[in-house]
């Protein structure tokens, strides 16, 4: 996930203002840059400060590639956590003993703060190491207090090796503890399959989602569901019939579907107007069942494809 913690001036500028923040020697500490935040079920835009270091890793990652002759896309190692911000004032209330707290505050006076674990992404390798509300002590063998100092930990831990994971030292429960927290290897590809199916677009359930922190498994095999809605089309059977987004399907008339493979195999003998009974599990976990009837002349099934030959290029197939 991607933690940052965005600069903010005293003075409003609103939205009329964008490019970058300086500092007095007129080098780039930040770009001035809009989000979305969620307000009381509302998005709302703010203006805050991006810092630099982030945008230059990114920049730096990729001319590595280019330097090295890479073709395709690369990956980068990840910490599969999200983490917030406590306040060393609270520490004790949390049961951080004093000795750690005094060492926090030296390792920066000014934020006075210490990092704790918000949430994992499922069925990661964080998700069966660190639990919601561990306080982070150190991370490869230093204090980290920082959204920064953890990106440099994982970065240091990812030079080790292939199989690399970060040392993490942890107030769980009242109790200091040591674990090693495995770190993944995501590809910065993202979505590399698209299938349309009655009017929905199917894919495999791609990062943002598992970020959620839940996934649901078939409960025959135990495999990981992977055919998720992430998107429906208006007038299509997909609508008519209620199959919308943020669901993943589970089974076609019975028969499971964990992967896109499988479903395509299932669903391709489909005739023309035929019913079909879909299971689906919604994000919160709540199972239903739905009944669509096929359209095939206005809503054929197509494939949206990234080909892997190297040019990342897209081809439509029809099936």
């Amino acid at each position: 996930m991607f933690c940052v913690q965005v600069i903010t001036l005293d003075m409003d500028f609103g939205y009329n203002f964008g490019g970058v923040l300086t500092d007095f020697d007129g080098a780039m500490v930040a770009l001035w840059a809009s989000y979305a935040k969620p307000v009381a079920g509302e998005v709302r835009d703010m203006v805050r400060g991006l810092p630099a270091g982030p945008i230059e890793n990114a920049r730096d990652e990729v001319l590595s590639w280019r330097l090295s002759g890479k073709r395709g896309v690369g990956s980068v190692r990840l910490l599969d956590a999200e983490f917030g911000v406590l306040q060393l004032a609270k520490a004790n209330d949390h049961g951080v003993p004093n000795e750690w707290v005094e060492r926090l505050m030296r390792a920066d006076p000014v934020r006075r703060q210490a990092l704790t674990v918000a949430s994992t992404v499922a069925d990661s390798g964080a998700a069966e190491t660190l639990n919601g509300g561990d306080v982070v002590l150190t991370a490869g063998g230093d204090p980290v207090v920082s959204f920064r100092g953890m990106e440099r930990a994982v970065a240091g831990a990812d030079s080790v090796g292939a199989d690399s994971s970060l040392r993490l030292k942890l107030l769980r429960e009242g109790k200091v503890v040591d674990v090693e927290c495995p770190l993944s290897d995501e590809s910065c590809a993202g979505t590399g399959r698209l299938l349309h199916w009655a009017g929905c677009q199917l894919q495999p359930t791609h990062r943002p989602v598992v970020e959620l922190g839940y996934r649901p498994t078939d409960p025959a095999s135990g495999a990981h569901l992977d055919v998720f809605i992430s998107r429906w089309y208006h007038g299509s059977p997909a609508q008519r019939y209620g199959v919308y987004a943020l669901n993943w399907v589970a089974s076609v008339n019975g028969t499971p579907t964990p992967d896109l493979d499988t479903f395509i195999k299932v669903t391709e003998s489909l005739e023309d107007g035929s019913f079909v009974r879909l299971k689906l599990i919604s994000l919160n976990a709540r199972p239903k069942v739905l009944t669509v009837k096929l359209d095939l002349h206005y809503w054929p099934t197509w494939e949206l494809r990234r080909t892997t030959d190297g040019t990342n290029e897209w081809e439509r197939v029809l099936l």
